[in-house]
């Protein structure tokens, strides 16, 4: 009894010197970023939902990954306390930070649940492999969650979409039969049911590739069927090499051999409206201050743009004044009739962005230039873009404030900071 009463001494005190380090650890990471109260309350929060996991020195160097990703965000305490849980969980299921952390700025209006954001996550991992284009990845997860799919009807959706790469068929008809003909909660439906839907969603695939992708999915609802929580995470991190060597294969095909991916503007969340005010603005004076040659961009123009933009709110995937992202914000003020950018001179992704142009160094950057930054652990990935607006400062779409101005010397932008490009050959007042 003597030995018994010993050994529950010794484990208390390793649990209890394990905590004191861990709090150590923790508060030391946040405290640049967060108040004495704010990193207690995210300490509180990841014990709670975490328990001893949260001792685990996987997840301190993944918080120590987040924190640069929390204040681009601007994310508050509870809002950075559940991405670590959150993204603890994926670790779980096995999709690294790096294969799901763009979906970091989802969370400042997150309101799925854990296992919801998981299959989000298998999805962005899966999308990756195979090369999905990223402007399809973005488009269909913000619409999928307007029309308030789950997440494993995000996730199955999501791989009918990256099999349609394999097939020459119309990519347009199959986003949109996807979207409108797939339930937004599948755990609902029979198994027959559900062939009969993913049948119809793929009525254009070839008879043999539908068959097989047929038994993938199917198989795959059965694998999670039911399941919440760390059984869920345990079903999701079982490895089907197959799969994975089928999404590899969609990924290295010759870009000539898949079908041409032509989403509409609306699809891809660009809405542009103009800036001007016809009920207030002369006709004559419109025209006088529009551009001749896009090249030439006019310094006042830029500011009037940009001003009708800001305090737009943050969208995953929105390029409109009713909702934006980054990359978003930018080609609406960019395309707009007082800038006149081409659509076509702009993709859609802020990684795309970053290849427009001509690089600039940071002491060059003027009016007009793109600024580009990095929030990831990997710096050369490219993770925000905003539009320079001279005298030190940029406009960007911020994910928990929505569209802003800012410095550009500002600590976390200046040390974030990757590259600039200038589309503009000239500055005009």
């Amino acid at each position: 009894m003597k030995i018994f009463k010993i050994e529950i001494l010794i484990i208390f005190l390793s649990l209890l010197i394990s905590s004191s380090i861990y709090s150590q650890k923790l508060s030391d990471l946040l405290k640049e970023d967060f108040n004495k109260r704010e990193q207690l309350l995210i300490q509180n929060e990841v014990r709670k939902k975490l328990g001893s996991r949260a001792n685990q020195k996987d997840v301190t160097n993944l918080i120590s990954d987040l924190l640069p990703w929390a204040v681009m965000e601007g994310q508050d305490s509870k809002t950075f306390a559940r991405t670590i849980v959150l993204f603890t969980r994926n670790l779980d299921a096995g999709i690294e930070l790096n294969e799901s952390e763009e979906l970091i700025p989802l969370l400042n209006n997150y309101s799925g649940s854990d296992d919801d954001f998981v299959y989000l996550s298998k999805f962005y991992q899966e999308a990756n492999l195979a090369n999905l284009p990223i402007e399809v990845r973005d488009s269909y997860i913000r619409k999928s969650r307007n029309i308030k799919f789950d997440g494993l009807s995000t996730w199955i959706g999501g791989r009918i979409l990256i099999f349609g790469l394999s097939e020459k068929l119309n990519y347009q008809n199959l986003f949109t039969r996807i979207l409108k003909l797939l339930p937004n909660n599948l755990h609902r439906n029979s198994e027959a049911k559900n062939m009969k839907i993913f049948s119809e969603i793929m009525r254009d695939f070839t008879e043999s590739k539908r068959n097989s992708y047929l038994t993938i999915l199917l198989n795959q609802i059965r694998n999670v069927e039911a399941k919440s929580g760390r059984n869920l995470t345990l079903a999701l991190t079982k490895k089907d090499r197959n799969l994975e060597n089928n999404f590899e294969e969609i990924g290295k095909m010759d870009l000539t051999l898949r079908p041409k991916i032509e989403l509409s503007p609306e699809d891809l969340g660009i809405d542009i409206e103009s800036t001007i005010d016809q009920t207030e603005t002369k006709p004559e004076s419109i025209n006088n201050n529009l551009p001749t040659n896009w090249r030439f961009l006019i310094r006042q123009n830029l500011k009037q743009v940009v001003s009708g933009w800001i305090g737009t709110k943050y969208v995953y995937g929105g390029g409109s004044k009713v909702g934006t992202d980054c990359s978003g914000f930018t080609i609406g003020v960019l395309t707009d009739p007082l800038i006149s950018v081409p659509r076509s001179e702009l993709p859609r992704s802020a990684r795309h962005q970053a290849l427009v142009g001509t690089e600039i160094t940071r002491s060059n950057i003027r009016e007009g230039d793109l600024v580009f930054f990095s929030a990831s652990k990997n710096q050369t990935k490219i993770t925000h873009v905003g539009l320079a607006m001279g005298g030190g400062q940029f406009s960007h779409a911020s994910s928990s404030r929505g569209v802003v101005i800012q410095g550009l010397s500002e600590r976390w932008w200046l040390d974030r900071f990757v590259t600039s490009r200038r589309i503009f050959s000239k500055v005009e007042n």
